[in-house]
């Protein structure tokens, strides 16, 4: 609901055709089962820059384990 508030906010669309426009998309739970890495960027934006930079650390780590 919060994403598609914000979208219908940033884009002048109707909040309706943002809602179907995300209804058509992957859920969040298939995007995190697909995903290689996620970041939970719910917290304020020092603990997200943490977290960025814990991933890209392990994903050097596991690039040079190649």
């Amino acid at each position: 609901q919060v994403a598609a508030e914000r979208t219908a906010a940033r884009s002048g669309l109707p909040p309706e055709q943002v809602l179907e426009r995300i209804k058509a998309q992957m859920s969040n739970d298939e995007r995190i089962r697909r995903a290689d890495v996620v970041i939970d960027t719910d917290c304020d934006l020092t603990g997200t820059n943490r977290r960025t930079l814990e991933r890209w650390t392990e994903l050097q780590k596991r690039l040079a384990a190649r």
